[in-house]
Protein backbone atom coordinates (compact mmCIF):
# COMPACT_ATOMS: atom_id res chain seq x y z
CA UNK A 1 0.00 0.00 0.00
CA UNK A 2 2.89 2.25 0.76
CA UNK A 3 4.15 2.08 -2.82
CA UNK A 4 1.02 2.50 -4.53
CA UNK A 5 1.03 5.91 -6.39
CA UNK A 6 -1.32 8.13 -9.09
CA UNK A 7 -0.67 7.03 -12.33
CA UNK A 8 -0.71 9.25 -14.95
CA UNK A 9 1.09 8.07 -18.05
CA UNK A 10 0.18 4.20 -19.54
CA UNK A 11 1.52 1.81 -21.14
CA UNK A 12 -1.26 0.72 -24.56
CA UNK A 13 -1.01 -2.90 -23.98
CA UNK A 14 -3.75 -4.53 -23.45
CA UNK A 15 -4.41 -5.75 -19.53
CA UNK A 16 -4.96 -9.45 -19.44
CA UNK A 17 -8.15 -10.86 -18.77
CA UNK A 18 -6.50 -12.75 -15.51
CA UNK A 19 -5.38 -9.58 -14.08
CA UNK A 20 -8.94 -7.87 -15.20
CA UNK A 21 -11.07 -10.64 -13.50
CA UNK A 22 -8.32 -10.66 -10.33
CA UNK A 23 -9.81 -6.57 -9.72
CA UNK A 24 -12.86 -6.69 -10.30
CA UNK A 25 -13.11 -9.67 -8.25
CA UNK A 26 -11.85 -7.37 -5.36
CA UNK A 27 -13.75 -4.73 -6.48
CA UNK A 28 -16.82 -7.38 -6.43
CA UNK A 29 -16.11 -8.41 -2.79
CA UNK A 30 -15.58 -5.07 -1.02
CA UNK A 31 -17.97 -4.22 1.85
CA UNK A 32 -20.73 -1.69 1.84
CA UNK A 33 -23.71 -0.29 4.00
CA UNK A 34 -26.04 -3.25 4.88
CA UNK A 35 -24.29 -5.62 1.20
CA UNK A 36 -26.45 -3.17 -0.83
CA UNK A 37 -23.76 -2.64 -3.32
CA UNK A 38 -25.66 0.42 -4.83
CA UNK A 39 -22.93 0.46 -7.61
CA UNK A 40 -22.68 -0.86 -11.36
CA UNK A 41 -18.82 -1.08 -12.82
CA UNK A 42 -18.27 -0.36 -16.55
CA UNK A 43 -15.13 -1.07 -18.18
CA UNK A 44 -14.36 0.64 -21.20
CA UNK A 45 -11.68 -0.21 -23.79
CA UNK A 46 -13.27 0.66 -27.06
CA UNK A 47 -11.38 3.35 -28.16
CA UNK A 48 -13.61 5.89 -29.10
CA UNK A 49 -15.95 6.17 -25.52
CA UNK A 50 -12.49 6.40 -24.05
CA UNK A 51 -11.64 9.43 -26.19
CA UNK A 52 -15.06 10.70 -25.07
CA UNK A 53 -14.49 9.59 -21.60
CA UNK A 54 -11.09 12.32 -21.42
CA UNK A 55 -13.64 15.17 -22.24
CA UNK A 56 -16.05 14.08 -19.75
CA UNK A 57 -12.99 14.19 -17.25
CA UNK A 58 -12.08 17.93 -17.99
CA UNK A 59 -9.69 17.10 -20.62
CA UNK A 60 -7.48 15.37 -18.53
CA UNK A 61 -5.39 13.15 -21.14
CA UNK A 62 -3.52 10.93 -19.44
CA UNK A 63 -7.02 9.24 -19.72
CA UNK A 64 -6.68 8.73 -23.28
CA UNK A 65 -3.39 6.50 -22.99
CA UNK A 66 -4.93 4.14 -20.83
CA UNK A 67 -5.92 0.63 -22.40
CA UNK A 68 -8.85 0.94 -20.54
CA UNK A 69 -10.97 2.84 -18.12
CA UNK A 70 -12.95 1.32 -15.05
CA UNK A 71 -15.63 3.58 -14.08
CA UNK A 72 -17.99 2.99 -11.49
CA UNK A 73 -21.69 4.32 -11.52
CA UNK A 74 -23.78 4.14 -8.26
CA UNK A 75 -27.16 4.00 -7.59
CA UNK A 76 -28.44 6.30 -5.27
CA UNK A 77 -32.15 4.84 -5.34
CA UNK A 78 -30.55 1.83 -3.44
CA UNK A 79 -28.18 2.86 -1.29
CA UNK A 80 -28.57 2.74 2.56
CA UNK A 81 -30.23 5.77 3.25
CA UNK A 82 -29.44 6.35 6.81
CA UNK A 83 -25.73 7.14 6.96
CA UNK A 84 -25.26 9.11 10.13
CA UNK A 85 -28.34 10.19 9.62
CA UNK A 86 -27.91 12.89 7.37
CA UNK A 87 -26.78 11.30 4.12
CA UNK A 88 -26.73 8.08 2.17
CA UNK A 89 -23.80 5.24 2.25
CA UNK A 90 -23.60 5.83 -1.97
CA UNK A 91 -20.17 7.48 -2.15
CA UNK A 92 -18.16 6.31 1.05
CA UNK A 93 -19.37 2.23 -0.34
CA UNK A 94 -17.92 3.18 -3.83
CA UNK A 95 -14.92 4.64 -2.20
CA UNK A 96 -14.50 1.79 -0.21
CA UNK A 97 -14.94 -0.42 -3.19
CA UNK A 98 -12.91 1.23 -6.25
CA UNK A 99 -10.04 1.28 -3.27
CA UNK A 100 -10.25 -2.50 -3.07
CA UNK A 101 -10.07 -2.03 -7.05
CA UNK A 102 -7.01 0.17 -7.22
CA UNK A 103 -5.07 -1.60 -4.00
CA UNK A 104 -5.54 -4.98 -5.78
CA UNK A 105 -4.44 -3.65 -9.61
CA UNK A 106 -1.00 -2.47 -8.38
CA UNK A 107 -0.61 -5.91 -7.15
CA UNK A 108 -1.22 -7.01 -10.41
CA UNK A 109 1.44 -4.50 -11.65
CA UNK A 110 -1.60 -2.02 -13.19
CA UNK A 111 -1.50 1.68 -12.96
CA UNK A 112 -4.38 3.37 -12.01
CA UNK A 113 -5.92 7.14 -10.86
CA UNK A 114 -8.36 8.44 -9.01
Amino acid sequence: MKARHSVRSYDPRPVEKEKLDYIVEAFRVAPSAKNIQPWHLVIVSERNTIDKLVEACYGQSFIGQAPLVVAVVGDERIAYGRLGDFTSSLLVDIGIAFEHLVLAAWEQGLGTCW
